[in-house]
């Protein structure tokens, strides 16, 4: 009986002996496998391109992000990186496109300043504090509410003036600043991308535009492949379309 147990485990350990170098194989593709997909992450990551001193090769990654999500976030980060890449217009445009899409956040705006510019004034610049209630998910969860104990207070077999006198007082708080906020993202906004031209409406130049001015677009109609816009300086005139298009 000891033989026989002393030749099972004899074989026993060949077996294990001759398992090792294939375990050891799978462990060294899997850990070839994991570094593969590093590289390629690593590669694919627009913010380690830019972080390793290549904002360039991070704005087409950035372009396609802020296009997929049109979150304000991924246009002001698409915006840095072009102005660290040395495109003045196109990030501009970009900032811009941030600002547009959340006129209450703070950082587009500041973006801007730091270039000396500063986008026309809206209804929530007027507005300033009193716009808070109304901005964001908040806001509209209160006008919600409002809307709600409006409802009930009028429609209750027993009329509630409490409740009726509460939701117009919350519809009078938020309701400023919601409006204000709709009208500011409906905004046309534009950048000059390049040093361009005003034109008139026969088509004679009547002012230089330099690149990154911040001009607001009067209506959405295209005419002869320019727009109707004015600047802070009170020139008002067609803009080039194609010299308000950023391009990655």
């Amino acid at each position: 009986m000891n033989g026989i147990a002393t030749v099972r485990r004899s074989a026993d350990s060949r077996a294990a002996g001759a398992a090792k170098p294939e375990v050891q194989k799978s462990l060294i593709t899997l850990l070839m496998f994991a570094g593969l997909l590093t590289s390629l992450r690593g590669a694919d990551d627009p913010y380690a391109a830019w972080g390793h001193g290549r904002p360039q090769d991070a704005i087409a990654s950035l372009h396609h992000q802020a296009l997929a999500s049109d979150r304000w976030d991924a246009w002001l980060d698409l915006g840095l990186a072009a102005l660290a890449a040395g495109r003045e217009g196109d990030g501009i445009a970009w900032i811009l496109a941030a600002h547009q899409r959340a006129p209450e956040r703070p950082e587009p705006r500041q973006a801007l300043r730091a270039l000396n510019l500063t986008p026309p004034s809206g209804w929530l610049d007027h507005l300033g504090p009193l716009a808070v209630p109304g901005l964001g998910w908040g806001g509209l969860l209160l006008i919600t509410l409002a809307g709600l104990l409006l409802g009930y207070g009028v429609c209750a077999p027993r009329r509630r003036p409490g409740m009726v006198l509460i939701g117009a007082g919350l519809l009078l708080v938020t309701l400023p600043g919601r409006i204000a906020w709709e009208h500011d993202q409906g905004r046309l906004l534009v950048a000059a991308v390049r040093d361009s031209q005003l034109y008139d409406s026969a088509g004679r130049p009547i002012a230089a535009i330099t690149v990154g001015t911040l001009l607001e677009q009067e209506s959405a109609a295209v005419w002869a492949e320019r727009i109707l816009v004015h600047d802070a300086q009170g020139h008002r005139g067609h803009l080039p379309l194609a010299d308000t298009v950023a391009k990655p």
